[in-house]
This record gives structure tokens, sequence and C-alpha cells, in this order.
């Protein structure tokens, strides 16, 4: 039988995508979706439940198709889970969009500032070393915990049997307190929060295979920022990609490490650095966008779907640039508490169309106001995500703000492309 099929699997925060890629014939053949539910309070979720998730539709393929290479793996970042010996979850997934760090110790200080206090370092919200010192300080880790991991690492381990969780350096970092020149935990920092040295996972840089799944070999997971660049754009320094998503980031690749006032120098591949910038609200603004509209058709009694065709086409027809809109909705890293404004109106401006075109143009602020900040010419701009895929105006705007020509991925499911590509990576130990 011959093998010409690679599967890439990524875990996002409201879906998780699959897909078969024939790499003889560079097409791809197949994309499974399937939504990605919260728990309750809409920052965890169950990873017992994506397991079962993943592990159904890749049966699925499997039974369907045969002569697989490998299976490459990705999915959010910052996020944590706590495991006990057995390898086995033992609490929530406590995503990137939890909260819970910025609240106030009995220090009547924020508990990111006690980590910023004891270890001079900046963590911010969602990464998980933050979540983990809170859930430390409030007496909340879990009876039994040996370690923790990402979901994607979960996933790999759930899939091949092990016990013990293997974090490459690209999702190591996203959990903070991270040496990039040493590519590992800065474990004297780590030492300073009280945390336990027992419970940080072995890190790797190199691109080895973490099992296997019904004989087939599994890679270790990479970080689906990542996954993304690395399945749009290669290795090219100074290749950007931008992504919308629920949030929203620009990723650079570099050959260097750069420190940069809020940029965040990740590991990449192969020696390789990235510099990114991510904004909080990214896509989600224009789903409150898309909300504000419907919600209006549904007071007058006119039963409507989803509005984002409409809106794509409003944007189209503005007529006027200097209505202003902050996205930042959500706030920011460095700013939790940031709101979101719109100013500059006036009579002629204040139209539907030029709110929705004003509203893509903070979008794409946003991450062009990081650009500027990562004093790096770009060679090539790249942009994924359906916020940009299935809008003409928003593709305009983006490449008037940075004055590139932007090109769209061939292949969609940016992340899970760029995870199966890498899975075929040569199996360095």
């Amino acid at each position: 039988m011959e093998k010409k099929y690679i599967i890439g699997i990524d875990i996002g925060t409201t879906n998780i995508s699959i897909i078969l890629y024939d790499d003889k014939i560079k097409k791809l053949v197949k994309i499974y979706s399937i939504e990605n539910e919260f728990t309750s309070d809409e920052k965890t979720q169950d990873a017992d439940v994506i397991y079962s998730k993943v592990k159904s539709g890749l049966d699925e393929i499997l039974s369907s198709f045969e002569g697989i290479i490998s299976i490459g793996l990705t999915g959010q970042m910052h996020g944590i889970l706590y495991l006990n010996d057995f390898g086995e979850a033992i609490s929530p997934l406590y995503t990137w969009q939890n909260v819970f760090p910025s609240e106030t110790s009995e220090e009547n200080i924020t508990y990111l500032k006690e980590i910023k206090n004891k270890t001079s370092e900046n963590l911010y919200n969602g990464y998980g070393l933050a979540t983990l010192y809170y859930h430390k300080r409030k007496h909340l880790l879990p009876d039994g915990i040996s370690s923790f991991a990402s979901i994607m690492d979960f996933i790999g381990m759930k899939l091949t049997g092990n016990t013990k969780p293997l974090i490459h350096s690209s999702v190591a970092a996203s959990f903070g307190l991270f040496d990039l020149e040493e590519s590992k935990f800065k474990i004297d920092k780590i030492k300073e929060l009280g945390i336990d040295l027992n419970l940080i996972p072995k890190v790797t840089e190199k691109s080895p295979d973490v099992g296997f799944y019904k004989d087939i070999p599994v890679k270790i997971a990479i970080g689906d920022n990542q996954a993304s660049v690395y399945g749009s754009l290669g290795m090219e320094s100074g290749a950007i990609l931008l992504n919308y998503g629920t949030g929203s980031q620009i990723s650079l690749i570099t050959d260097e490490i750069k420190y940069i006032e809020g940029i965040e120098t990740r590991p990449y591949i192969e020696n390789k650095y990235m510099l990114c910038g991510a904004a909080l609200s990214g896509g989600r603004a224009y789903v409150v966008l898309e909300k504000f509209f419907k919600r209006y058709l549904d007071l007058i009694g006119i039963e409507s779907k989803d509005q984002y065709e409409n809106l794509n086409k409003l944007a189209l027809s503005a007529n006027s640039n200097d209505l202003i809109v902050d996205t930042s909705f959500a706030g920011t890293r460095s700013d939790p508490n940031k709101k979101g404004s719109i100013i500059n109106i006036t009579e002629e401006n204040f139209t539907p169309e030029n709110l929705v075109y004003s509203t893509l143009k903070g979008m794409a602020d946003e991450l062009y106001d990081f650009y500027k900040l990562m004093g790096v010419k770009g060679t090539k701009l790249a942009a994924s995500g359906n916020a940009v895929r299935k809008n003409i105006a928003f593709q305009n705007i983006l490449e008037k703000s940075f004055n590139m020509k932007l090109r769209l991925p061939s292949v969609l499911e940016e992340a899970a492309f760029g995870a199966a590509m890498f899975s075929k990576k040569e199996r360095s130990k």
C-alpha cells in the first residue's frame, strides 16, 4: 500500500479541525470540523471530551483511507491542563481566555503583580504558569497532580499511550517564564513562585515522534501560531502572517532573538524565532458587530441568519474613512481593563457601511501597530482565517495598511495543515 496521506489535527478554541492531505498530488482531500464546547464558565473545556471527539474523527478517517504517513498535532496555546501520574486529566483545560490571575490577592495586588514582584517578569492572563500560580495561591491545585501540559500534548499522550508529557519549545514558551536562548523553563524564577519543580514537563526544541497510533507515527505537537506560519509561509525570514480567529495575531519570522516592549519573541522551528503581537479581540470584534446588526433585525421582527455576508458588502460600499473604531473590546494583554471606542463621529460618516469598514480598519490597525513596534521590514504578507478569506473589503484594508501585496494560503485550516506538514519532518530525537 502506497503511503501518501498526512493528517493534521488542530485543537482550536471553538473548533477541532482534522485534515487529510494527499502529499503526493499536493491536494487537500478531507476537512473534518468538530465544534469544541466550553463548560459553563466559558473559560474552561473538558479535555476528555475533546479527546473523544478527536479520536472519533481520526478513526473515521482511518476507516476510510489507507496509506497514512504521519499524524501532526497543534492547538490553542497558553492554556494549561493538570495531569496525574497516569497521564490522566485531573482538571479542566484552563484556556488562554481565563482571567483569574488578574484578581486581587489578600496582599491587595493582583496575582500577576505578585508574579512580577517575585520574578521581575511579566506574565499575562491565560498563561499557563500564571494560572498555576493563581491556583497554588488559592489552594486550588487538584490532589494527585504530577505534571501539566497543553491540550494538544495531552491528545498526543492519549493517542500514543504515554503517561509523561514531552513538550515542544513552541508550546512550552506559551506557558511563560521560558528561556528562549537555552530553550528551557526558567527554573530559578519558577522556584521563586513556590511552584513544585517536579511538575515542570520535559521540553525539546527538536521534532521527535512521541509514539504511534494504530502503527502511524504521531509527531510532537507544536503551537497553533507556529503551525499556521509554517503551513502558510514555510521558513522565510521576514515573512509575515496575520491570523484572525477568536483573537488575532501578527507573526514575523526572524533569525534572531529580539526583546521589544509589547512584542513577544517565540520559538519557531529549526533555530528560528517569531516576533508576535496578539490582540485579544481580533475576529471577536466582527462577531460583536454582527450581533449588533442581527439584534436590531430580531427586535423589529425580521427573521435573520448570520449577517457576515451583508456586513462584507456594506464595507465595500463605505464612503468615508474618518470614522475611527478602536476594536480592543476585550482589553489587551498588558491592560485587561482597556475598552474599545468609536470616535470622530459626524452626521455624515455615522452610517452602517462606514461603521463596518471602520471596525475592519480597527482590526487591521491593532496588528499594524504591533508591526511598527517590531522595527523589521517584512518581505511578504499572508493572512489566514475566515474573517479575511471571505471578506474582500478586509483584504483591501490590510494591503493598504501594510503597503504590501496580500496572499491567502492555498489550503484551508492553516494550523492543521502546518501540523500535517511538520509531521513529516525528519524525525530528530
